[in-house]
C-alpha cells in the first residue's frame, strides 16, 4: 500500500510540474498577463519586494490561464483523480489479500493439530486372557482439539506390505476434547491371548506382524474438520521372551500403507 502511495504522489508532482512547464513556455495567455505586467514591475518590487511579486503575478497569471483553458484543465483533473481511485482500489485488493493471508497462516501456526502414536501392545492386568493395542492421540497444535471422534482396528498377518486395511465410516468412539500439549491413550478391541499364542506358533520368525490402524476426525478450532488415518506396525518377534505378550510402544512402526492426512 505504501509504494501505492508514493507512486501517486509522484505522478502528482509529476503533473504540477508539467503544468507548470505548460504555463512558462507554451501557454500564450500566461505570456501575456507575464508582458501586461512588465510595466508595473518597477512600482511593485519597490513595494512589495521582488520575491513577493514575482509569486503574486504567478498565481494571478495562473488564475486566467485557468480560466481560458478550464475545459482541458478538467479532463486532466478528472483523469488524475481516476487514476488516484483505481490506486486506491489496487491498494485496498492488496490490503485484503494480505489479511487473507494473515488469516492463513495464524490458522496454520495457531490450530490444533493430531498425531496418533504407537503405544504398544500388552496383556491386560485384569484379565490375563485378553491382549490389545494402545494407540496414543496427541494434540501437537495451539488450539484445544475438540470433537475428537475415532475408530482403531487391528489384525495380525504374515504379510510385512500388507496394503488393504478397510476403514469404517462410522467413528464408534468419542467425542473428547484434548487439549494443546496433552495426549489421549486408547485401546484395540481385544483378542484373546491363546489366539496371539497361536499366531507366534505357527507363523515363520520373519513373518509375524500385528497391524493397528484407524481414523480420528476433530474440530482444528477454527471450525474445520480435519482427519487424520494411521497404521502402525509391530514385528511380533519382539513378544517372544519375557514377558511374553508385551511389545514395548518404541517396537512400533508407521507402516508404509495406511497413513495419511486431511493436509495430503
Amino acid at each position: 500500500m505504501l509504494r501505492w502511495g508514493l507512486t501517486f504522489v509522484l505522478a502528482l508532482v509529476v503533473a504540477v510540474g508539467a503544468f507548470l512547464s505548460v504555463e512558462y513556455k507554451i501557454s500564450k495567455t500566461f505570456q501575456a498577463c507575464l508582458t501586461e505586467y512588465t510595466n508595473q514591475q518597477r512600482d511593485q518590487v519597490r513595494e512589495q519586494g521582488k520575491s513577493r511579486f514575482r509569486a503574486l503575478l504567478v498565481v494571478e497569471c495562473s488564475g486566467k490561464f485557468i480560466d481560458a483553458n478550464h475545459g482541458a484543465l478538467t479532463a486532466i483533473a478528472t483523469l488524475l483523480i481516476a487514476t488516484f481511485t483505481a490506486t486506491l482500489w489496487i491498494a485496498t485488493i492488496q490490503l485484503q489479500r494480505t489479511g487473507e493471508r494473515q488469516n492463513r497462516t495464524t490458522r496454520i501456526l495457531e490450530r490444533a493439530f493430531m498425531s496418533v502414536e504407537p503405544g504398544g501392545l500388552e496383556e491386560w492386568q485384569s484379565r490375563r486372557d485378553v491382549i490389545s493395542c494402545d494407540v496414543i492421540m496427541r494434540n501437537v497444535g495451539k488450539l484445544p482439539a475438540r470433537n475428537v471422534r475415532w475408530s482403531i482396528q487391528w489384525d495380525l498377518d504374515e504379510n510385512r506390505h500388507r496394503s488393504n486395511f478397510s476403514l469404517s465410516d462410522d467413528l464408534d468412539h468419542g467425542p473428547i476434547v484434548v487439549a494443546p500439549g496433552t495426549r489421549a491413550i486408547n485401546t484395540t478391541p481385544t483378542r484373546r491371548t491363546d489366539e496371539f499364542e497361536a499366531f507366534l506358533t505357527n507363523a515363520g520368525i520373519q513373518d509375524r506382524f500385528a497391524y493397528v490402524w484407524g481414523e480420528v476426525r476433530y474440530d482444528d478450532g477454527f471450525g474445520v474438520i480435519r482427519w487424520i488415518k494411521f497404521c502402525h506396525r509391530y514385528n511380533v518377534a519382539a513378544a517372544v521372551g519375557a514377558p511374553r505378550h508385551r511389545i514395548a510402544p518404541k517396537r512400533g512402526r508407521y507402516h508404509e500403507n495406511g497413513n495419511s492426512t486431511s493436509e495430503d
